[in-house]
């Protein structure tokens, strides 16, 4: 990342009560352009129900920043998303699937280049279930990182001033 020119905040949670009440800049680390939060299946069972939903990180950044929420039809996605618009962000950009594949460079760089988002939310990812997951492991995989590859590489060279990545 730091090549890329971001610099990195690592933050390991166990639990949805863990992101209570937290902003980036409440995070550990020298600074909080790249958020990594690495995390058990707990937060994402939790992250849609209504209670649990203070467990996402609260927004941060200008009103009018335009925020680019990748995945935002997903368990995780949906929930910053209401996140976001609950803190007065109105300029969302959400592409589904069939609109932005995240695996297709040239499509997401002319996403990037035609956009220019502020803020960029990562939280999108090939799923499949236990099944699919253990029949081709290999293809979720390379998948979930070539999207994160797109989408981290254009959100830099397209100058957007926060990036989200959850991953597990």
């Amino acid at each position: 990342f730091a090549q890329l020119g971001f610099r990195l905040a690592i933050d390991r949670v166990d639990h949805p009560a863990a992101f209570h009440g937290r902003a980036f800049a409440d995070l550990p680390g020298p600074a909080n352009d790249v958020l990594v939060f690495v995390h058990g299946e707990e937060l994402s069972g939790a992250i849609d129900n209504a209670q649990h939903d203070r467990a996402i990180p609260r927004p941060d950044g200008h009103i009018g920043d335009r925020v680019f929420i990748a995945g935002h039809a997903g368990l995780v996605g949906a929930a910053l998303e209401r996140r976001w618009r609950a803190a007065g962000f109105n300029n969302l950009l959400l592409r589904r699937r069939g609109e932005l594949d995240l695996t297709d460079q040239a499509a997401v760089e002319a996403f990037f280049a035609r956009e220019k988002p502020d803020q960029v939310l990562l939280a999108a990812a090939k799923v499949g279930g236990i099944l699919a997951n253990d029949s081709y492991p290999a293809e979720f995989l390379r998948d979930n990182l070539v999207m994160q590859a797109n989408v981290i590489d254009a959100a830099y060279r397209y100058g957007a001033t926060k990036l989200l990545f959850l991953g597990s």
